[in-house]
Formats: C-alpha cells, structure tokens, sequence
C-alpha cells in the first residue's frame, strides 16, 4: 500500500514470454522525467565496473508479475540472462555498451505524440525494450 504522500509509480517493468520480438523485458512508460532518473541510473552503473543495478527496486519503477531484472557492469557484452526459473533476469553489458544504452533512453525525456519504442540489449538473450506503451 502507498502512502498518501508517495506518488505512484507509473514507469512498468515486465516480461513478455510470447511478444512478436520473442522473450522481451519491457520498460514502459510515457513520463519523461522517469525515463531521465533510468537514464541517470544507467549512467551511474555505467561509471563502476562491477557495480549492479536492481531495476526493479527503483522509486519509480513497477515490476509486473514479480519480473525483477539485475543490470550488472562488467568487462564485456554477455546480455540478458535467466539464472533461474523463475522471472528474475541478470543484464551484463560493458562499460561503453551501458553508456550506449544510456543514449538511446534520451529521445524519452521528451514527450512526444504517439507511441515510440528502442530496443535497448546490444548483446544475446531476451530482447529489451523500452516503450512509450504496453505491447503484448
């Protein structure tokens, strides 16, 4: 239960199992100012190999279904990964691949009519994305 002083948090995270693109982690939202607190976080995990991110406990994000996704800065591109068998993901990317994933959230932090999409995940496993709306 919220708070009354706690705004909602409208930004999703979800796994999709069967969307067109294959199993895809989605971020979905259409508040700017959300998308520049994932840009910032990116960032942030960008600059500290080793450093790993619980984007599903951010302040502003949801997680659907439990879905829980690990950003992890390593040495190199592993991608996405299911260390279990549950909805619980790992993301492991490079310093310059998280700094590249970072760019590419930037157009969000603008509204903008009409729905927009980027796929996110340079490396293998689940695609991720990150939308202006639900899809399914």
């Amino acid at each position: 239960m919220l708070c009354a002083d706690t705004p909602p948090r409208s930004m999703k995270l979800e796994f999709l199992a069967d969307a067109s693109e294959g199993p895809t982690l989605l971020f979905y939202g259409t508040h700017p100012d959300e998308v520049a607190k994932l840009r910032k976080a990116v960032r942030e995990l960008s600059e500290w190999p080793g450093r790993k991110l619980a984007f599903h406990e951010l302040a502003y994000v949801e997680a659907v279904g439990h879905c829980e996704l690990v950003g992890v800065c390593g040495s190199r591109d592993i991608g996405v990964r299911k260390p279990s068998e549950d909805v619980s993901f790992e993301w492991l990317l490079g310093s310059s691949s998280w700094s590249k994933v970072e760019g590419l959230l930037e157009p969000f932090c603008v509204a903008t009519p009409g729905p927009r999409f980027q796929f996110l995940n340079p490396a293998f496993g689940p695609e991720v994305i990150y939308s202006t709306q639900r899809r399914g």
